[in-house]
């Protein structure tokens, strides 16, 4: 037998030359170095778990040519049909769901917002299972069982893009926000030492685009009208805390009366006094002076509260269970269903539909607060100073809440004429 080797015949045996390094056969991942056939096969059927391996006979002797084609092929025929390996799950305490859960029983998670804390639970089971289908099991995630130490940004960035099909943008971020906190959270841990980059920084991640809703008085009008009719009064009680307060929804349910008084909240209002509140999230302590909507709704509040003895702090309390909202899915549970009585109306009740409310949000109160100031001609630190912001975010955040529309467009093109006949410009 010969080769065909460099353009020249040679016998099988002058394989082993020394001036014939390798030689390179027609047989897919089957090669020939310094006289010894070994199959090296490719990155697809190492996917497969295919391994490289010497061609040897069963005594340990190098196969020969026509022997070793014959076991390459039989080599490639039996991973022809072979399935990809399956991950296998990282050991107990190494993998991204461990390194997740051990940061939830931080201090570091502990000391965070409630709100944020409830977020991190929620998105945690994102993390170990994949959305279920109607009538299937389960299934893990494999990114979750996968061994923490050994993601990297790709791996990160490929379940971002799998979280954003499958749940959405904004959740998708949040996962990620959480699995890149617990791998800060792990760099600093005696248990993990984790080293090197974050996997989840600087993944050049799309953003959603500010979602601006401003309420007008029309829908405002109508959910009080809604409430009225299914006496759920503490609604829009709420309703008008947020909008002249600029809170978030977890401060307007923990809003207590007396804070550091023993005057009633609507009291200290008409008499032109601020109430003060303590943000759930930051700890900062805000005044928040009642502008007259305010100051009559907090008095409208005082004679309820009275007429049914209510002798709790907080403010707003649960009609039917005649609690506090212990929680912000038992209040949203009542928003919703004077909303969706407000949308639809009823005329035997004299409730004209508001159809327009079926985009609105309670959150949404929060922009519209801010919006409202802004167009009031509140500056920067004035609105700040409400909302609890501080100064060096507060422009930032203005780029989310606020709706630029044309009446800013008239009133800046209004100063521009003014300053230009000031100037005595004739252009």
């Amino acid at each position: 037998m010969t080769l065909a080797v460099g353009g020249r015949e040679m016998p099988a045996s002058a394989a082993r030359a020394p001036d014939v390094p390798k030689l390179k056969l027609k047989v897919p991942y089957l090669v020939w170095r310094d006289g010894r056939p070994r199959w090296v096969p490719g990155p697809a059927l190492r996917a497969k778990g295919a391994k490289g391996a010497d061609l040897k006979s069963a005594e340990g002797a190098w196969l020969g040519l026509e022997a070793a084609i014959e076991a390459a092929r039989k080599l490639n025929a039996e991973m022809a049909d072979a399935r990809p390996l399956t991950p296998k799950p990282a050991a107990r305490g190494a993998s991204v769901v461990d390194l997740v859960e051990d940061y939830m029983r931080s201090d570091d998670f502990s000391r965070l917002a409630a709100t944020t804390q409830d977020t991190a639970r929620s998105k945690l089971r994102a993390i170990k299972f994949r959305p279920a289908r109607h009538g299937e099991p389960e299934t893990r995630e494999l990114f979750g069982l996968s061994p923490a130490r050994a993601i990297g940004k790709p791996e990160a960035k490929a379940f971002f893009e799998h979280c954003r099909k499958t749940r959405g943008l904004v959740s998708a971020r949040h996962i990620i926000m959480l699995v890149s906190a617990a791998w800060k959270w792990g760099s600093t841990s005696t248990t993990w030492r984790l080293t090197g980059e974050n996997p989840c920084h600087k993944l050049n991640l799309p953003t959603a685009d500010a979602r601006i809703r401003v309420a007008i008085e029309a829908e405002i009008r109508a959910l009080d009208g809604a409430a009225e009719a299914l006496g759920l009064w503490s609604v829009v009680d709420a309703v008008y805390l947020a909008l002249f307060s600029g809170q978030r929804q977890t401060d307007v349910l923990l809003l207590a009366d007396p804070f550091g008084s023993n005057r009633s909240a609507a009291d200290r209002a008409a008499a032109g006094e601020p109430i003060r509140l303590r943000q759930k999230k930051t700890g900062a302590v805000v005044a928040v002076f009642c502008a007259p909507p305010l100051v009559a709704r907090l008095a409208q509040m005082e004679e309820r509260r009275r007429a049914r003895a209510v002798v709790r702090d907080e403010l707003l309390v649960d009609e039917r269970s005649g609690a506090p909202f212990v929680s912000r899915s038992q209040f949203d549970k009542r928003w919703r269903e004077v909303r969706d009585l407000a949308i639809a109306g009823d005329a035997a009740r004299g409730l004209e539909p508001c159809p327009s409310l079926n985009t609105l949000t309670f959150r949404d109160l929060r922009d519209t607060a801010v919006t409202w100031l802004f167009r009031a001609g509140a500056n920067y630190p004035e609105i700040g100073s409400i909302t609890g912001h501080s100064p060096a975010t507060i422009i930032t955040i203005l780029k989310h809440y606020l709706l630029i529309d044309e009446t800013d467009a008239r009133r800046a093109n209004d100063k521009l004429t003014a300053w230009l006949a000031a100037q005595g410009m004739r252009l």
